[in-house]
């Protein structure tokens, strides 16, 4: 028991460690600074009950995650640094609680930091760890209430206390409180699983701890007069709202690109079956059977929304990796046992090889540095266990992305800084009112001067000043007569700020 806890210790260091130099590198991405201006707005308010933006409140998400930030804020100060703590925290704390879930397994200590070290240095895992996006906490915490819930898989009688099913429950809850409603399809796996074991009664327990968090929350809200019709249309439209207008056409022609992107996600430890591997003769654990099917869900249920960005399949990826890490634990062959499957090997490398190619040239954002691991699966093929080479690529991968973050988003004419810089000497201390396009950032370093439309939802006010981003539809100026005062390049957007004139 003592030695178990320290490894998890170590883990949770080794995590602070490994990727906590990274969190004051690079200015904020994509919507980071929209979640630390509303965590920043929670500081200077002391209001950690209603999240706002631009001076409304903004309710498309439940406040965990900018509360957890406006408390690091109100320690280390309103950086972001701070605004992206709480997801290194929180994966933090997975890995520890990680250690003990593969103990319990039968893993060997060995394997157990295998399984930590391929994680670690995984590169999306790493790029959400460091982030002050939500969805690096939300996929930390619904690990750890994966981990908590599969785990009572392998207990039975009195083992299984009621509190862990209502501790399993409480941070699940906290998980909800992060993304909403939709947030308990990912525990679906292990749920499916204890309710054919009949546990009706810790499930129960389980309910109620999911539920309490947001509960509690609600209360607070109603008791300051907050209408529920419209908190409910709010999540009504975030959910099913979404789906609406997009034809099943839309859904069936980007599956095949969405698996195909689901299956690049898994490395690099889908390169470790390149160093001989069989299939394993003993069926899985069914704490790991539960996790998987968390991942096919998570996915399944992902495949019907009209928009997919790689952050939606991140809580489902994690309980995938690890299930798939088991399957390659049972069936690796030993380095002294003679391969068979060598030319498969090398014919798999190859292809992979002329997929890097083709990726080199037509990849995604977020995918640019997958070629550079596609092309050393032919060296992957030749050795019998890479386990240092893929560990080797995923470091690669981790150094890429956290020293270069902004590596796929070259400012071609003026560098970001400059851009705030260029427009706060226009506008001096007069408001601005931005479309929801413009980047967030620019809220994080203008402060309180202007106001972003969350979700094209929030109205306009009269602000002298609109920002938009050219070329977008429903980016736009307003009816008023207007005058476009500058065009300028920021982050690859071409935005254009203009000024409101009498009629």
């Amino acid at each position: 028991m003592g030695r178990s806890w320290f490894e998890g210790l170590l883990f949770f260091v080794l995590t602070l460690l490994a990727w906590g130099p990274f969190l004051s590198i690079g200015v904020f991405e994509g919507t980071e600074a929209r979640r630390a201006v509303i965590a920043r707005n929670m500081v200077a308010s002391g209001d950690y009950v209603l999240p706002t933006l631009g001076g409304e409140a903004t309710l498309t998400k439940p406040p965990f995650h900018y509360q957890v930030q406006a408390l690091a804020m109100s320690i280390f100060g309103r950086t972001r640094f701070a605004a992206r703590l709480p997801s290194l925290l929180l994966f933090g704390l997975f890995f520890a609680l990680l250690s003990r879930f593969l103990a319990e397994l039968g893993y060997q200590r060995r394997d157990r930091w295998w399984v930590f070290a391929f994680l670690l240095f995984h590169p999306l895992l790493f790029k959400f760890g460091i982030s002050a996006e939500m969805d690096g906490s939300f996929t930390a915490l619904s690990g750890l209430a994966l981990l908590l819930l599969a785990s009572l898989l392998g207990k039975s009688g009195e083992k299984a206390k009621s509190l862990s099913f209502l501790a399993a429950g409480l941070v699940g809850g906290l998980a909800v409180m992060i993304k909403g409603p939709m947030a308990p399809i990912v525990f679906l796996g292990p749920v499916i699983f204890l309710f054919r074991r009949k546990r009706f009664t810790g499930l129960a327990l389980w309910m109620a701890g999911l539920c309490f968090p947001l509960f509690l929350w609600l209360v607070f809200l109603f008791t300051r007069g907050m209408d529920g019709g419209q908190l409910l249309a709010i999540w009504e439209r975030e959910t099913l709202g979404r789906n609406r207008g997009f034809p099943l056409w839309h859904f069936l022609k980007t599956i095949p690109l969405f698996l195909l992107g689901v299956l690049a996600m898994g490395l690099p430890p889908l390169l470790l079956f390149l160093g001989g591997w069989k299939r394993p003769l003993s069926g899985a654990d069914p704490r790991v059977k539960s996790l998987a099917l968390s991942f096919g869900i998570g996915i399944g249920a992902i495949l019907f929304m009209p928009h997919r960005p790689t952050r939606y399949v991140l809580p489902a990826l994690l309980p995938g990796l690890i299930a798939l890490l088991d399957v390659w634990k049972r069936g690796r062959i030993p380095s002294s046992t003679p391969d068979s499957a060598l030319p498969l090997r090398l014919s798999l490398g190859g292809l992979g090889f002329l997929g890097g190619v083709v990726l080199l040239f037509a990849a995604p954002p977020w995918m640019q540095v997958l070629p550079w691991v596609l092309f050393l699966l032919p060296l992957a093929a030749l050795f019998r266990g890479p386990n240092a080479v893929v560990l080797a690529l995923g470091i690669c991968a981790v150094l890429f992305l956290g020293v270069d973050r902004k590596a796929w988003s070259a400012v071609p004419k003026r560098s970001p800084v400059g851009g705030v810089q260029h427009l706060s000497r226009i506008v001096g201390k007069q408001p601005v009112f931005a479309w929801g396009h413009v980047p967030p950032w620019i809220l994080w370093k203008l402060g309180s001067r202007v106001r972003q439309s969350e979700f094209f939802v929030s109205p306009y006010r009269g602000e002298p000043w609109i920002l938009w981003e050219e070329g977008v539809v429903g980016e736009h100026p307003f009816p008023e007569k207007v005058q476009k005062m500058e065009r300028f390049r920021v982050a690859r957007k071409t935005l254009v700020l203009s000024k409101r004139t009498p009629h």
